[in-house]
């Protein structure tokens, strides 16, 4: 792995999931997520050494709506793994709406929006200011109807998330594009 890093930070990715109160069994087995929270691939000395970084995916997919169930396992997450991570992510591809990928679920939308300053706060709080918080997207295919409505929505307050402003940052998109304004990310 050492080599990988051709002598700089070498990034790991892993993921946790947010399944909901009651998660299908078979959908746990299925993307590995038992025992997230107890451990993930390596031990975690492993992810702070030999110039690797985490960083950490939390992932969005229950089958119904659930903002203070997500804020909550956030919470956990960030107890658990802010010592190791360098990078967090508040969702996984909320645009891409495919089973199995958090744009498919219910109150996404929220989530990240509300998940993005919860994180921040709890990461601070905890005396983590240096992990980085930010979300993925994908580059959708016209057929799934692309991702401008993602875009729009993240622009406007959702009902149901106590956010009610965005502050734009800047945004790099898969193919390295630099936007500063929702829509550029497709």
């Amino acid at each position: 792995m050492g080599e990988l890093g051709g002598g700089g930070p070498f990034v790991v990715r892993e993921y946790v999931h947010f399944l909901g109160a009651r998660p299908d069994p078979a959908v746990v087995a299925s993307i590995g997520a038992a025992g997230e929270l107890d451990g993930l691939t390596m031990p975690d000395d492993w992810y702070v050494s030999g110039g690797r970084e985490l960083d950490l995916v939390v992932s969005y997919i229950p089958a119904v709506a659930d903002l203070p169930g997500w804020l909550g396992f956030l919470d956990r997450v960030i107890e658990r793994y802010a010592g190791i991570t360098r990078y967090l992510q508040v969702t996984l591809e909320p645009n891409f709406p495919i089973p199995l990928i958090d744009g498919s679920s219910p109150g996404v939308m929220a989530a990240l929006i509300d998940g993005l300053p919860h994180a921040r706060r709890a990461l601070d709080a905890r005396g983590h200011g240096d992990v980085r918080v930010g979300f993925s997207v994908a580059e959708p295919a016209e057929w799934l109807g692309g991702d401008a409505e993602f875009w729009r929505r993240l622009g406007r307050p959702i009902s149901g998330a106590s956010s009610t402003t965005w502050g734009w940052g800047s945004i790099r998109t898969r193919s390295g594009r630099r936007c500063r304004s929702p829509g550029c990310g497709r």
